[in-house]
C-alpha cells in the first residue's frame, strides 16, 4: 500500500518512467435472469451465427450501438447460449478497446485457448503457434468494445485467421459504437436494435432501482421512476443504476440527496425533481440556443470541443457540465473550451470531462468552490494535476477510474477536507 501511495503522490513523490496504455476490460459471464427485454435480439443474432453466410471472407458481425444500449449484454447472452456451444466448440472472447495491437490479441486468443501466456513473442512464432491450436476447428471468436478505425490493421488480423483452414467454419461477432468500424469490419450489414420497450425499461428500472415488492410499498417512487423511464426513451439503463456508489455520488454532487425541506416527503421531493426535466439541456453541433434557466448541461456528437456555443454564456445558473464520450473513441476537447466553462460557470458543482483526450486541467479550476464531483476518468493524455485542487473545499468525489499510471497527483491532496470517495481503480491495479 506504502508503494502504491508513492506513485500517485499521495503524501510522496515519485516518477513514473515507464508510460503504458490502461485498458477496459469485459468478460463473457452473464445471469440471463437479470437481463430484460433483449430475447429476439438474442435470437436473430443466434440465427446469423447458425445459418451459413456466403462470403469470400471470414464471416464477421457487428454489434452497433450507442452506450448504454447494452451491446457486451447482448454479445454474452449469445456466447453463453447452448446452442452456439453446441455449434461452436470453441468460443474465444477478448475485450479490445481502443489498443488494437496483433501480438497482444495473438497473445490473448492463445491465452484463452491455452491459460498461457506468451507475451513477448514475435507475431511470427505467435501465429504459428495459434496456427497449430486453431487447424481444424469451428470456432466462436468475439472482439468486444472495438474502437480501431485503421482498415490495414483490421486487415493484418482478418488474413491471419483465414489462412488457419476453413474460415467458413468460423464465425465473429464485433461490438462497438462506431458505424466506421463496422463497415470497415463487417461482412454482412451492422446489427442494430432499437432501445428497450416501455414496460421492459420500467421492469429493469424497477428491478434495479427497488428491494424485492417495494415498488408496490412505494407508489409515488413508482410514479417517478415512470416519469424518468419516459425520458429514457428506451436507453438501457443497467450500465449506470448498478453502480450504486456512481448514483449516490452524482446525486449528492447536485443536491438531489439534500434532506427534505418544510416537512415534505422524501418520494415528494423526488416527484418535483422529475418534473423539473426543463433543467436539463444536451447540446449537439446545431444546437443553437438555451433558456436562461437551464441548470444541468451535458455536450454530445463527435465534433471536437475548441469553444462553448456565444449563447452559453447567458448561462449563469448552470451547475452540471457533462461531456459525452463520442461514438467508439474518447473526445477531443481543446484547453480553451475548459477555460471558457469554469470560467463562465462560477456555480459548477459536478464538472465530468471522462473519455476525452483533455492535457491540461487549468489551475483556476480552485476557483470552483461549489464543485462537489470532478470525474477525470479515461483522460489518458493528462500528466498531472493542477496545484490549486486543494481550493475545492466542497469536492466530495474525485474520480480518475483507468487513467495512465504516470499521472501526478498533488502532494496537498489531504486539503480536501470533505472528500469522501477518490476513486483509483484500474490505476494501482495496473500497477
Amino acid at each position: 500500500m506504502a508503494s502504491d501511495f508513492k506513485k500517485f503522490n499521495l503524501g510522496l513523490e515519485e516518477k513514473v518512467e515507464n508510460r503504458r496504455v490502461i485498458l477496459r476490460d469485459t468478460h463473457y459471464f452473464v445471469i440471463p435472469s437479470n437481463v430484460i427485454g433483449r430475447n429476439r435480439d438474442k435470437e436473430n443474432i443466434i440465427d446469423l451465427l447458425v445459418k451459413p453466410i456466403d462470403t469470400k471472407n471470414i464471416p464477421v458481425i457487428p454489434i452497433v450501438r450507442i452506450g448504454g444500449l447494452g451491446k457486451t449484454t447482448l454479445a454474452q447472452l449469445v456466447y453463453n447460449d447452448e446452442r452456439i456451444t453446441s455449434v461452436f466448440p470453441l468460443k474465444i472472447w477478448l475485450c479490445v478497446s481502443d489498443e488494437f495491437d496483433l501480438a497482444r490479441l495473438l497473445c490473448d486468443v492463445i491465452y484463452s485457448i491455452t491459460g498461457k501466456r506468451c507475451d513477448g513473442l514475435p507475431v511470427n512464432a505467435l501465429q504459428t503457434h495459434l496456427r497449430m491450436l486453431l487447424n481444424g476447428k469451428t470456432f466462436l471468436l468475439v472482439l468486444d468494445d472495438v474502437w480501431n478505425e485503421d482498415h490495414v490493421k483490421w486487415m493484418e488480423l482478418r488474413d491471419l485467421l483465414m489462412t488457419m483452414g476453413n474460415f467458413q467454419q468460423r464465425k465473429i461477432i464485433v461490438t462497438t459504437w462506431s458505424s466506421k468500424v463496422a463497415s470497415i469490419v463487417g461482412t454482412i450489414a451492422p446489427y442494430n436494435s432499437k432501445g428497450l420497450s416501455h414496460k421492459d425499461c420500467l421492469s429493469l428500472f424497477v428491478k434495479w432501482a427497488f428491494r424485492e415488492g417495494d415498488e408496490k410499498v412505494y407508489p409515488n417512487l413508482m410514479r417517478i421512476g415512470d416519469e424518468i423511464v419516459k425520458k429514457c426513451k428506451g436507453v438501457q439503463l443497467a450500465d449506470t443504476i448498478y453502480d450504486t456508489d456512481y448514483i449516490v455520488q452524482f446525486w449528492m454532487a447536485i443536491g438531489l440527496t439534500e434532506s427534505p425541506k418544510q416537512n415534505k416527503e422524501w418520494e415528494n421531493v423526488g416527484y418535483d425533481i422529475s418534473k423539473n426535466y426543463d433543467d436539463f439541456l444536451t447540446i449537439y453541433p446545431h444546437t443553437i440556443n438555451a433558456a436562461d434557466h437551464i441548470r444541468h448541461l451535458s455536450f454530445s456528437g463527435d465534433n471536437p470541443l475548441r469553444a462553448p456555443q456565444s449563447f452559453l454564456k447567458n448561462l449563469k445558473g448552470v451547475r452540471t457540465l457533462v461531456i459525452l464520450p463520442s461514438s467508439g473513441r474518447n473526445r477531443i476537447i481543446e484547453e480553451h473550451f475548459v477555460n471558457a466553462s469554469i470560467l463562465n460557470f462560477k456555480f459548477l458543482r459536478l464538472l465530468d470531462l471522462s473519455y476525452s483526450f483533455l492535457e491540461v486541467l487549468p489551475n483556476f479550476v480552485g476557483t470552483l468552490k461549489h464543485l462537489r464531483y470532478l470525474d477525470l476518468s479515461r483522460c489518458y493524455r493528462m500528466s498531472k494535476l493542477p496545484r490549486s485542487i486543494y481550493k475545492l473545499q466542497s469536492l466530495l468525489t474525485l474520480r480518475l477510474l483507468d487513467i495512465d499510471c504516470q499521472l501526478q497527483l498533488p502532494r496537498n491532496l489531504q486539503s480536501l477536507v470533505n472528500l469522501r470517495f477518490l476513486d483509483l481503480t484500474e490505476i494501482l491495479m495496473g500497477n
